[in-house]
């Protein structure tokens, strides 16, 4: 399991930080929803501020995959 999540942030044999930038925003995104779940609010600046990293690191991986080809 360790090797996949190393396999996923890595592009080739070098860590990605745009990568690591996104999943770990998208933890928080789900642990802020989880977190709702249970009636317990979490401020939507901060909602707003994980999904912004997660949307453009995620469009900043793509755009590097595709301007480096």
């Amino acid at each position: 399991m360790i090797q996949f999540f190393k396999n996923l942030i890595s592009g080739t044999s070098e860590l990605s930080h745009k990568r690591f930038i996104a999943l770990s925003s998208f933890a928080c995104l789900a642990a802020c929803l989880v977190l709702n779940a249970f009636k317990i609010t979490v401020d939507p600046n901060l909602i707003y501020t994980f999904a912004g990293l997660a949307g453009l690191s995620s469009a900043m991986t793509v755009i590097d995959k595709i301007i480096l080809k």
